[in-house]
C-alpha cells in the first residue's frame, strides 16, 4: 500500500495485513531484464537483508499501513487502516498518536490514506471519509478540519487522497467527491480549483486522486474517471489527457499515483498499470 524513502535512503514498506518492511539503503536489489520490456517486474532482494515488523503492531487492523513519512530518519510516521502512528528507529519501538479531543476521536480509528510533512514541520494526515488532522510535530498540538459544503473556502470533502507543498510553499490537496483545493496560509482557507480544462471538464466536479509538481512548475493531477490533467498554476490554464486505443495514450482513466523524476520524466500509476 505505501513506499516511502527516509533521509538515509531506507526504503519503508507498507503492507496490507502485515505490517512494516525496511529495505536498508546498501541493499543490492536485482532487477529482472524482463522489467525493460514488460509491464510486470520482478525485483529480487535477500530476505536476510529485509527488516520487518508484523506482530509489533498492536491492533491487527493496524498492521495494514496505508502511508508512509518522516522528516528525520529515527522516526517514521505511518498511516495504518485505523489510526496514526509512528516508530522509533533507534528503540525499535511502535507508538499510536492518541487525538485526545472528543471532537477528534474519529481520528484514532479511521484510515489515514496520506501523510506530509512541511517545510514548517508539520504533519498535514489525510483520511478516508474522516477529513484532515495537521499535527505540529514540535508541540503535538493538532487542527482538525472537516469539509463544509456551505462555506466557500472550506474543504469540500472529508475523503482526502494526496497532499504536496510545492516550490513556491503552497499546500495542495486532492480531495475524492471535492476535487483539487489549495492552502491559503494568510486566511486560513481552503480555496478550491474551479478551472474548466481545455476539453470543457470541469476540475471541481472530479475527484482527484493524487498530485505532483513537474520541473516547469505546472501541476500534474490524476483523477478516478477522468484521467489526467495538467495545471499551469501561473495562468490557471488546464490540460486534460483522457484514454485512447491508440499508442502514446493513457491506458485508462484512473490515475492512483504520480511522481516526476530527477530527468524529468513523468511515472504514472493508472488502475491497470503503470
Amino acid at each position: 500500500h505505501a513506499l516511502h524513502m527516509d533521509a538515509r535512503g531506507n526504503i519503508w514498506i507498507g503492507t496490507a495485513l502485515n505490517g512494516l518492511y525496511m529495505v536498508p539503503r546498501e541493499t543490492s536489489i536485482n532487477l529482472e531484464e524482463k522489467w525493460y520490456s514488460s509491464p510486470i517486474a520482478e525485483i529480487t532482494i535477500p530476505n536476510d537483508k529485509i527488516l520487518s515488523w508484523k506482530h509489533q503492531i498492536d491492533i491487527k487492523n493496524s498492521r495494514t499501513i496505508r502511508s508512509i513519512s518522516s522528516s528525520h530518519p529515527d522516526t517514521i510516521w505511518i498511516g495504518s487502516q485505523q489510526g496514526l502512528l509512528y516508530f522509533l528507529v533507534q528503540e525499535q519501538r511502535f507508538e499510536r498518536f492518541r487525538f485526545t479531543f472528543p471532537e477528534q476521536g474519529v481520528l484514532n480509528i479511521c484510515a489515514f490514506l496520506t501523510l506530509f510533512i512541511d517545510r514548517g514541520n508539520n504533519l498535514w494526515a489525510g483520511c478516508s471519509n474522516d477529513g484532515l488532522a495537521v499535527i505540529n510535530l514540535a508541540t503535538r498540538d493538532v487542527n482538525y478540519l472537516t469539509a463544509s459544503h456551505f462555506a466557500i473556502n472550506n474543504l469540500k470533502s472529508n475523503d482526502i487522497r494526496d497532499i504536496i507543498q510545492t516550490r513556491c510553499g503552497l499546500i495542495w490537496i486532492a480531495t475524492k467527491f471535492g476535487g483539487l483545493h489549495y492552502f491559503d496560509q494568510r486566511k486560513q482557507k481552503f480555496p478550491r480549483l474551479t478551472t474548466k480544462s481545455n476539453s470543457g471538464i470541469n476540475l471541481q466536479d472530479e475527484h482527484a486522486l493524487s498530485i505532483a509538481e513537474g520541473h516547469d512548475n505546472q501541476l500534474w493531477i490524476g483523477t478516478k474517471g477522468g484521467g489526467l490533467f495538467e495545471l499551469n498554476p501561473n495562468t490557471g490554464e488546464i490540460t486534460s489527457f483522457i484514454t485512447s486505443t491508440g499508442a502514446n495514450h493513457l491506458p485508462d482513466r484512473r490515475i492512483e499515483h504520480i511522481l516526476v523524476d530527477e530527468n524529468h520524466t513523468i511515472w504514472i500509476g493508472a488502475e491497470y498499470g503503470l
